[in-house]
């Protein structure tokens, strides 16, 4: 039986309009377009407010839209209510591409749909910290891991806000400083970070966090976690490779939690869906012995248990990528042997599979990078020589194999081989899926998106400098296979004179599911953009302190849903928000 949880927040003076004018008694002229009056006639604004309301959900006239701006990940019920899509359905995104560039220091955000930077950043004071792996939050924010394999002193991660709203006006002048440009970021430009700077002139740079000296950090991780403060990821990992370590990293403020011994120098590093840390290494893969490599799982929901796998047996594995799909499988793209294996983990919703696990794989017959995986189970690993290779992975596994860990028979089938052939240069390191089912990868001379609906046609993306980079570099892996959807809808009061006053919602929320909620408003929807995000609440109506001297004509409210169990979902099924509009006009 779903419990049925009813959230009010009391919004009094809620983004409190004041237009400045007095009340003088009188009647005034109803404006066009009002709600509060009879838009034409007169009316006396002292006889006091009338309280109006809005509505959405089933039965109100105001159906859920599952497809409003920003909503991604849910769909709407056959009763009308809100839910998780379980299909995987994670479009709707603004997409981005962070690709790390680490011939000159920098990072640049480029957009997915007009293939065009609109943003690039410094990773580290001076530059040149040789960064790499990059990683990005469900809210858009980017952290790179600096491997500063020409300095070791220079081993660190750094974050990066995804919009304007999380940056940080630093010098204070009323405005947010950023590089935005199509163009490349030099030296010349006031937002590169001198050595001599404690922060980036560019105030969407957040953080930088030295980690251990000559560590070579070559994987980095968000997880999935709703915090209670509504933001949409609470740690940070990053692997230290000659420490053989997983750093957790605050979000938020970039502090070292926890330095983690897993036993695997981390070449690549993946969560899965329910939160758990894989990392893996490219060479020596004796899981058993004291070598560098193998496969091991970071068990963050039960202490910090490390567990390590053996590699695929008669083999020399020799892994490079690694990322999970929604159903919790692990995808190893292999170098060596040419091959790309999944690694079946044991799982309680899988009796069958032994508590060693187990492997299948394809043959691709070239030597593999990075990997990653759609939201249809369509695998696409980078090609070392340049190109990218589809592998259909949507059929489930075979059955464990009765000795080894091998099984016989795969059921993952070579679909497409792409070289360059067809328009793709330079050595492929990274392969990443963006929010419209597009592939993207990464050479050391180019970054080139991949329509596979369309033919598999390529168009490029040519960076200012040399890049190197494989991960989760557009967030779609960790949305993915975290389950989490969002669901977002505007109200419209009555212009700047809109007191808001509360804001109430049903929500069913079983047991293994979470939610958040957040608010915003502004005078106009363009504005909202730019408005930052107040009011989070977990599943315990929270006590809020709401300010009283912002106007907003319209209230934006953010369901954040997330299940650990594809099977069940959280439930919205109404929302309403009440308001007075009782000021003369301006």
């Amino acid at each position: 039986m779903r419990s049925l949880i009813l959230y009010s927040i009391s919004v009094a003076a809620l983004l409190n309009a004041s237009c400045g004018a007095e009340n003088t008694g009188g009647s005034e002229i109803c404006p066009e377009g009002a709600t509060f009056c009879t838009p034409g006639q007169p009316y006396d604004p002292n006889t006091g407010p009338t309280e109006k309301e809005v509505v959405a959900g089933p039965g109100t006239g105001s159906p859920f839209n599952s497809m409003n701006n920003g909503s991604t990940g849910v769909k709407t019920d056959p009763n009308g209510n809100i839910v998780l899509d379980g299909t995987g359905n994670i479009n709707n995104l603004t997409s981005f591409i962070w690709v790390s560039q680490n011939g000159n220091g920098t990072i640049s955000k480029v957009d997915t749909r007009t293939m065009k930077q609109v943003g690039a950043y410094v990773t580290y004071p001076g530059a040149y910290a040789d960064p790499s792996r990059t990683t990005v939050s469900l809210g858009g924010d980017a952290v790179v891991a600096n491997r500063a394999s020409n300095d070791g002193n220079k081993a660190s991660a750094t974050k990066i806000a995804g919009d304007k709203t999380s940056c940080v006006d630093r010098n204070g002048n009323g405005k947010i400083d950023t590089y935005e440009s199509d163009q490349p970021l030099t030296a010349a430009s006031p937002f590169w970070w001198q050595a001599n700077q404690m922060n980036s002139p560019d105030e969407c740079v957040l953080w930088n966090t030295k980690l251990s000296v000559g560590s070579y950090p070559r994987a980095a991780g968000f997880d999935g976690k709703l915090g209670t403060d509504g933001s949409l990821g609470t740690y940070v990992y990053i692997g230290e490779y000659f420490t053989k370590s997983v750093v957790r990293l605050d979000a938020k403020t970039g502090a070292l939690v926890k330095r983690i011994d897993v036993g695997v120098c981390p070449y690549g590093l993946v969560l899965d869906r329910a939160g758990n840390v894989w990392v893996q290494n490219q060479y020596d893969n004796d899981a058993t012995g004291g070598g560098c490599g193998g496969l091991a799982k970071l068990d963050v929901n039960n202490n910090d248990m490390v567990t390590r796998y053996a590699k695929p047996s008669g083999v020399y594995y020799d892994g490079y990528g690694v990322t999970a799909d929604a159903r919790g499988y692990i995808y190893l793209a292999s170098y060596g042997m040419q091959r790309l294996y999944r690694f079946i983990p044991p799982d309680p919703s899988r009796p069958a599979v032994p508590a060693t696990g187990y492997y299948e794989s394809v043959g691709v017959g070239m030597d593999l990078r990075g990997v990653g995986v759609d939201q249809n189970n369509q695998a696409f690993a980078a090609v070392h020589n340049g190109g990218m290779a589809h592998v259909d992975v949507s059929a489930e596994p075979p059955p464990p194999p009765a000795t080894g860990n091998v099984a016989s028979t795969t059921t993952m089938v070579l679909k497409k081989l792409l070289t360059s052939a067809n328009g793709i240069n330079g050595v492929t390191a990274g392969a990443a899926i963006d929010y419209d089912g597009k592939v993207w990868g990464v050479s050391n001379n180019m970054a080139y998106k991949i329509d596979p609906a369309n033919n598999y046609s390529v168009t490029t993306w040519q960076p200012p400098a040399g890049t190197y980079t494989y991960s989760d570099m557009t967030g779609y892996q960790l949305r993915n296979a975290s389950r989490a959807g969002v669901y977002r809808n505007i109200f419209t009061g009555c212009g700047s004179r809109t007191t808001w006053k509360q804001l109430s919602w049903n929500i069913s929320a079983p047991p293994g599911t979470q939610a958040t909620v957040r608010y915003r408003g502004a005078l106009t929807v363009a504005d909202l953009q730019m408005a930052p995000w107040q009011g989070a609440s977990g599943l315990s109506p929270p006590a809020i302190t709401l300010p009283t001297d912002a106007r907003a004509a319209f209230l934006e409210v953010e369901f954040v849903m997330q299940t650990a169990d594809a099977r069940i979902t959280p439930i919205l099924s109404g929302l309403s928000a009440t308001f007075t509009c009782n000021e003369a006009p301006a």
